[in-house]
């Protein structure tokens, strides 16, 4: 079981499109890796917050408290589960392809595994670390995500997958310039 966790995580890290077409990943034991990832990325995210906290407060002065974990756990799984709604109405339901067959357990399973390059996080020990390790982590997170959407939802090319990931960061980019003053 160990050895099957920490092959979900490598493979899913490694944005392998044969595992997410893989169907037996995504078999009934798999809801609980992708909750175990979930889980175990938020409790390693309690590790590099003081050095995430005295970036803050060093290059914004901004005084922003300890968050205790079961916040932490809370908003982990609170955001795991807006993520896969979305791709769920959006993917599946506002743009599917011809041969998309896809469940809303498969997508929140598909979420959960994408959460494993969140594990690198754990190297962001000090406030040089925190910001590139930061960006680094988000950029593979969207990677996995967008691979393996393209892979569950049986897109034909990479593009549509990467718009149904992106798009709300493509609006939130588009209002930020509209606005910049």
């Amino acid at each position: 079981m160990v050895n099957e966790f920490i092959n979900i995580i490598y493979r899913s890290t490694r944005f392998d499109k044969n595992f997410y077409s893989n169907s037996k990943n995504f078999d009934e034991a798999a809801i609980y890796f992708a909750a175990i990832i979930v889980i175990v990325v938020g409790i390693l995210g309690i590790i590099p917050q003081a050095a995430i906290l005295e970036f803050y407060r060093n290059n914004f002065n901004v005084d922003i408290p300890t968050t205790k974990l079961k916040y932490i756990l809370i908003v982990s799984i609170f955001i795991w589960i807006i993520r896969s709604i979305y791709i769920f109405i959006v993917g599946i339901k506002l743009f599917p392809s011809k041969q998309t067959n896809c469940n809303l357990l498969k997508v929140f399973t598909l979420v959960g595994f994408a959460h494993s390059p969140y594990i690198f996080r754990l190297i962001a020990f000090s406030n040089e670390l925190v910001l590139p390790v930061i960006i680094l982590t988000e950029i593979l997170y969207h990677i996995s995500l967008i691979v393996g959407t393209n892979e569950i939802l049986n897109y034909k090319n990479i593009f549509k997958s990467f718009m149904v990931i992106e798009f709300p960061l493509v609006l939130l980019i588009i209002y930020i310039f509209l606005n910049w003053k």
